[in-house]
C-alpha cells in the first residue's frame, strides 16, 4: 500500500513510500492523467509537491538578468561608439576640430559645470531655467502656438561665467555642444561662409540625423556657442565684404526653413539653438539682434557681495584654510571683482601660502595678496628689504608731515558715515616719498551714482589732508594736497550742477548725464581719477555762469569748514592717529582705538539729532 506521493516542482516526477515491503522508496515518472492526484485522495494517499528554493530562485534570476545587463552595456557602449564614430566622420567630412564638438556623454569628463558650479544673480537663473524648459522638452509646446527660442545673447563684462552659463546648460540638458570663437572666421585658409555652414550642419547632424539612426529624440537640439560674437556680428561688418558675406551666411542659418506648421519647433532644418556671448553687446549688428533670431538676451553683471562669497568659497573649497579665515572681512575690498579675477585670488593666496612654507590659508595672507595686487596694479612693486631701505632713507620730519597728512583723512572717512569704507593707509608706499589712503565706495554708490550728500562727504574727506597739517604742523604744509584740490574742485562743481542742488531754482546747467563709466578693474584705485565729469555744462549767459562759479565756491568753503571744526573738535584723536602712522608705516581700516573712540562718541551723541550736528 502506498502511504505518500509526492510530485516535483515541474511535476514530472513522483516520489512515492510505500507502508510496507521493498524497496520502501522509489522514483517513478507521473503520468500524465488529470485525474491522478482524486484517485491517490480516494486511496487516502498523502499527496504533495517539493518546495521551490529560495536560492535556487535567485540563482534563476541571475541566470536570467546577468547576461541582460551584459548585452544591455554592451550596446551603450556600441551605441557611443557608433555616434561619436559619425560625429568624428562629420567633423573629418567638414574639417572641423574634432575638439570643437562635445556630446553630452563627454560634457563632465571635458570639465563642463554643473549649475552648482555657476553662481550668478537670481534674475539671471530665472531666463536661464525659462531656456532650458524649453530645451529639454520641445514637444510640451508643439500644440501651444508658441515660437521655440532659436538665439540666445549673453552679454555683460569678462569673466562674468557667460561661457560657464552655456558649457552647464550643455551638461545638464544632455544636449551636443559645438562652439567656436567670432574670431575664428576671419583668416583666410577657409572662406568664413564655409565655416558658418558647416558648423550649423554639424549641429543639424549630431541633433537630427543622428538622433534619428539610433532611435533617441529627434526634436532635442544641439547647443551651438559661439564666443565673442562681435567680431563675426559687429556694426562694423558692412564695412569689409568678405565680413558681410559671412554675416549674412550667419543670418541665413539662423533664419532656417520655414516648415507647415503652425509652430516653429525643431525642424531637421533647425535642429539647433544659438547661444553667443559678448562683453560688447552696443557693437552688434541691429539685423542681428532682431527677434526670432536672438529671442532672448541675459545680462550678467559682476557678482555682488553675497554672490563674491559663494564663489571664494567654491574656489576654496580644495585649499586647506586655517580657523581665523573670514572671507567676510575682507569681501569689501573685491568690488569690481568678476567670478575669473577670484578665482585668479583664491589662486593667489595658496601660491603665497606655500611660499610662505605653509600648507594652509591664514586671514593675512588673504590681506597681503590684496595689497599686493593693488600696488602691482599702480607699478609700485618692491622687496619687503628694498621698502625697509626707502623707509630708512626718509627724514623724520617727512614722516612726520605725511602722518599729519593722512591722519587727517582717516579720521574724516571715520567719522563721516556717509563716505566709503576704509581699508588701510600706507606711508612710502613702493618705497616712494609720498603716502596712500586706499577707500572702497558702497556697491550702490558704484550702481546707482552718488548724492550731493555723498559728495559733500568726499570733499570734506579731501579737506582733512591739508587741515590736518596746520594743525598739527603750522605753517610747515607743503604743495602735496594738490591732487586733493583736484578732487575737491571736480566735486564741487558736480554738487553745484547735480539736479538735488536747488540753490539755482529749475534752470538747467547741464545736459543729459554721461553713460555710466565702467567700473574700475581691481587693480585699479577707488573712485577712480576725478577729471572726467559725470554731466556737461550747457552753454550760459555771463551772469549764470557766475552764479554756477558762486555755488561751486560756495560748497568748497562750506565742507573746507565743517572739515576743519570736526579735526579740531577730535583733534586728541588725530594727533594719536598721526603717531601710530608714523611708528608703524601701514594703518589697516579696523583701527582698535579709533573703533572704541566712535563707539564713546555715538553714544555720548545719542541726545543729538544727528551725526554730523555732533561731529561739528
Amino acid at each position: 500500500q502506498v502511504q505518500s506521493a509526492v510530485f516535483s516542482q515541474d511535476r514530472t516526477r513522483l516520489f512515492v513510500t510505500m507502508k510496507e515491503g521493498f524497496p520502501s522508496e522509489f522514483v517513478v515518472d507521473a503520468p500524465a492523467d488529470p485525474y491522478l492526484n482524486d484517485a491517490l485522495q480516494r486511496f487516502q494517499v498523502e499527496v504533495d509537491t517539493i518546495p521551490e528554493s529560495g536560492l535556487r530562485n535567485i540563482l534563476r534570476a541571475y541566470a536570467i538578468l546577468l547576461p541582460c545587463f551584459f548585452i544591455a552595456l554592451k550596446l551603450d557602449n556600441t551605441i557611443f561608439n557608433i555616434r561619436r564614430n559619425a560625429s568624428e566622420k562629420i567633423v573629418d567630412l567638414i574639417k572641423m576640430k574634432s575638439s570643437s564638438i562635445v556630446l553630452p556623454e563627454q560634457a563632465e569628463e571635458a570639465g563642463f559645470p554643473s549649475f552648482d558650479d555657476v553662481i550668478v544673480s537670481h534674475t539671471v537663473w530665472r531666463v536661464v531655467e525659462e531656456i532650458g524648459n524649453y530645451l529639454s522638452d520641445p514637444m510640451r509646446y508643439y500644440d501651444k502656438f508658441c515660437f521655440i527660442p532659436r538665439g540666445i545673447l549673453i552679454h555683460g563684462p569678462p569673466g562674468t561665467g557667460k561661457t560657464h552659463i552655456a558649457r552647464a546648460m550643455a551638461r545638464e540638458l544632455q544636449l551636443p555642444f559645438i562652439f567656436a570663437s567670432g574670431s575664428e572666421f576671419g583668416d583666410s585658409e577657409i572662406p568664413g561662409p564655409k565655416k558658418v555652414f558647416d558648423l550649423f550642419f554639424t549641429a543639424r547632424a549630431n541633433a537630427s540625423i543622428l538622433s534619428l539612426l539610433m532611435g533617441l529624440n529627434s526634436q532635442a537640439p544641439s547647443i551651438v556657442f559661439i564666443d565673442e560674437i562681435d567680431a563675426l556680428a559687429g556694426k562694423q561688418v558692412d564695412e569689409d565684404p568678405r565680413r558681410l558675406k559671412t554675416f549674412k551666411q550667419l543670418i541665413k542659418e539662423l533664419d532656417g526653413l520655414e516648415i507647415d506648421t503652425e509652430v516653429h519647433r525643431f525642424a531637421p532644418r533647425q535642429a539647433f539653438i544659438l547661444i553667443c556671448a559678448t562683453n560688447r553687446r552696443d557693437d552688434l549688428h541691429e539685423a542681428f539682434l532682431q527677434r526670432q533670431r536672438i529671442d532672448r538676451e541675459i545680462h550678467v553683471g559682476l557678482p555682488k557681495e553675497a554672490e563674491r562669497l559663494r564663489i571664494f568659497k567654491v574656489h576654496t573649497a580644495k585649499y586647506k584654510l586655517a580657523d581665523d579665515v573670514d572671507f567676510e572681512k575682507v569681501v569689501y575690498r573685491t568690488r569690481g571683482f568678476s567670478g575669473a579675477d577670484l578665482k585668479n585670488f583664491a589662486n593667489e593666496i595658496f601660491v603665497y601660502a606655500k611660499q610662505k612654507g605653509r600648507a594652509y590659508i591664514q586671514q593675512s595672507d588673504l590681506l597681503d595678496v590684496l595689497e599686493k595686487q593693488l600696488f602691482e596694479g599702480i607699478g609700485m612693486t618692491v622687496t619687503q628689504e628694498q621698502q625697509k631701505e626707502s623707509e630708512l632713507k626718509v627724514s623724520p620730519e617727512t614722516k612726520r608731515l605725511l602722518a599729519a597728512h593722512e591722519a587727517g583723512h582717516v579720521l574724516l572717512a571715520h567719522l563721516f558715515p556717509r563716505f566709503d569704507w576704509h581699508a588701510f593707509t600706507h606711508l612710502l608706499p613702493g618705497g616712494a616719498e609720498s603716502s596712500l589712503s586706499v577707500f572702497y565706495p558702497s556697491e550702490d554708490m558704484l550702481e546707482y551714482g552718488g548724492t550731493i550728500g555723498y559728495f559733500e562727504a568726499q570733499m570734506i574727506v579731501a579737506h582733512g589732508g591739508r587741515g590736518a597739517e596746520i594743525l598739527l604742523l603750522g605753517d610747515n604744509i607743503t604743495d602735496g594736497w594738490t591732487d586733493d584740490l583736484e578732487k575737491i574742485s571736480a566735486l564741487a562743481r558736480e554738487c553745484a550742477v547735480h539736479p538735488e542742488n536747488r540753490n539755482l531754482g529749475l534752470l538747467q546747467v547741464a545736459r543729459k548725464p554721461l553713460p555710466p563709466r565702467p567700473r574700475p578693474r581691481p587693480e585699479e584705485l577707488y573712485p577712480m581719477t576725478w577729471n572726467h565729469p559725470r554731466s556737461i555744462v550747457i552753454p550760459m549767459t555771463l551772469e549764470v555762469s557766475e552764479l554756477v562759479g558762486r555755488e561751486i565756491q560756495m560748497f568748497i568753503d562750506d565742507t573746507e569748514k565743517m572739515a576743519m571744526k570736526a579735526l579740531q573738535n577730535n583733534r586728541h584723536i588725530l594727533e594719536r592717529l598721526a603717531r601710530e602712522l608714523e611708528l608703524n608705516i601701514k594703518m589697516t581700516g579696523d583701527v582698535s582705538f579709533l573703533d572704541s573712540f566712535l563707539l564713546e562718541f555715538l553714544t555720548s551723541c545719542e541726545h543729538r539729532k544727528s551725526r554730523t550736528s555732533c561731529i561739528l
